[in-house]
């Protein structure tokens, strides 16, 4: 279906000589700055006048239906933590599908500004965002609008419905089973970092109920970066209490079940993973992306969120260690075998993707990438590189399997890219920082905070790299080869 928006064929009585679109803008302008009324109409006819200033009428109130329901889209992307690339790639889509011949967006992490065009009209409104979340699900949702609206098969009104449907629909997982697919993700972390059994149960434990208390203060409208403390601080304070309360429970636990091992689970790997699920791996990887694209306002801005995230967590997590006075050692634990490890990435990635609410048809093959990655990077490790160089290699990666599992299953590949970035986020490192400064170890603390923030932005490098070669193609379309950016995908033809 056609719903371009479109303005009738005058045919003129006057005796001038000038294009059809010529004599409508000259009385267009001529009524805009407000002339002599004889001057305003010289080039028609009252009649032609009349009908061509209620064609305007009509023209700029579709304009303004139109950007409303493309503010409304971008609304509940940005709210749904998509970034601003792929937030104006899918508002314009969305503009120009419904009938504008152009829609002219400028997006920032709390604000939009939109205008649309068609026919020398233009209408301009600017929306405030308050509301900041994870909900790949909705994100998804409405570039598959955007799609459908490109194809003709959805017109104004069905998409306004389309939209309002999405933005009232609940996550695809309940409370509890996200609880879970939390509290197992962080559990691998810890055999990721080189924990056993035990140090796998006491985090279970502690990012649950962790998780659990998130989502209640969450629904209560508090600070995000206060939550983020306060969670930190218990998730903290509960894997110490289990940690230290295990051993006691030895003689009870081998008389009934012989064949566990001694349970002295590591306090730095139990609380280092207890606290994995509150880093910020999608504003890491959005921020990122829109630095390399050259959007450094809405980059920084994400950069100074997520580093304000890191901040909130390493404070509940000094506050609780410094106050236990628990001599706590950061010792150097053998990895898990290849296989263990990989099964541990894999049900990481898949309790994240849980988390950000990845539709129920891709939870299976969204962790895929990060499976992927982590074998390379560990392969890239062997061979003597650098972890930051590994990191990047892993991003790259992470880059190509997530384009790749988009192109084959018809999704956005943020399904599979921002999930598969988290299980390689340095973890330990992080908690050797936090540590080294509760010990006023200044030296070392800052040592392994520049590290950590080296493999973190290698990480995210890769993608960004992936991002860039993207942008390298379309601008030179002659290129043997289209690569696809798994942060801005492409826009259909």
């Amino acid at each position: 279906m056609s719903q371009r928006i479109t303005l009738d064929r005058i045919n003129f009585t006057s005796t001038d000589t000038r294009s059809t679109h010529q004599q409508m803008t000259a009385a267009s302008d001529n009524a805009t700055i407000n002339e002599p009324e004889e001057d305003r109409r010289r080039a028609m006819t009252d009649e032609d006048y009349t009908h061509l200033l209620e064609q305007r009428r009509r023209i700029r109130a579709e304009l303004r239906e139109v950007l409303a329901i493309a503010l409304r889209a971008g609304q509940i992307m940005l709210e749904s933590g998509a970034n601003t690339a792929r937030t104006e790639d899918t508002m314009r889509r969305i503009g120009r599908g419904l009938g504008a011949e152009d829609l002219d967006t400028y997006v920032t992490p709390s604000g939009i500004i939109a205008s649309a065009h068609a026919h020398d009209e233009h209408r301009t409104r600017i929306l405030r965002i308050s509301s900041h979340g994870v909900d790949l699900g909705h994100m998804a949702s409405v570039v598959d609008v955007a799609t459908r609206i490109e194809q003709g098969k959805i017109d104004r009104r069905g998409t306004i419905s389309e939209l309002n449907k999405i933005a009232a629909q609940p996550r695809s997982y309940g409370r509890w089973t996200t609880n879970i697919a939390v509290a197992v993700a962080c559990a691998c972390f810890s055999i990721l970092f080189g924990g056993q059994l035990w140090e796998f149960l006491v985090v279970m434990i502690a990012s649950g109920l962790a998780q659990f208390i998130r989502e209640r203060l969450n629904r209560l409208g508090i600070n995000r970066l206060l939550v983020t403390g306060i969670v930190s601080g218990i998730a903290t304070f509960i894997a110490l209490t289990l940690v230290l309360s295990v051993p006691g429970l030895a003689p009870l636990m081998t008389a009934y079940v012989p064949w566990l091992p001694a349970p002295h689970p590591s306090v730095a790997i139990s609380v280092a993973a207890s606290v994995i699920l509150l880093v910020p791996g999608i504003l890491m990887v959005s921020s990122i992306s829109d630095l390399f694209r050259g959007d450094t306002l809405a980059g920084m801005a994400r950069a100074a969120m997520a580093l304000l995230t890191i901040f909130s967590i390493g404070i509940g997590m000094w506050a609780v260690l410094l106050s236990s006075g628990v001599h706590v050692t950061v010792a150097t634990t053998p990895q898990p075998d290849v296989p263990l490890a990989l099964l541990s990435v894999y049900l990481a990635a898949g309790g994240f993707a849980v988390l950000f609410d990845v539709p129920r048809r891709y939870i299976l093959i969204s962790a895929l990438a990060g499976v992927v990655a982590y074998g390379t990077r560990q392969l890239v490790l062997a061979q003597g590189i650098p972890p930051e160089g590994a990191a990047l290699v892993a991003g790259l990666t992470i880059g190509i399997c997530a384009e790749a599992l988009a192109r084959i299953f018809d999704a956005p590949t943020s399904l599979f890219s921002i999930p598969g970035y988290i299980p390689l986020v340095p973890g330990v490192l992080a908690f050797r920082t936090i540590l080294n400064f509760v010990r006023e170890d200044y030296t070392a603390g800052t040592a392994d905070f520049v590290r950590a923030a080296l493999i973190t932005i290698g990480l995210a490098a890769g993608l960004g790299t992936f991002a860039a070669m993207n942008g390298l193609t379309k601008r030179f379309p002659t290129l043997p080869y289209h690569i696809h950016s798994p942060l801005i995908e492409h826009e259909k033809e």
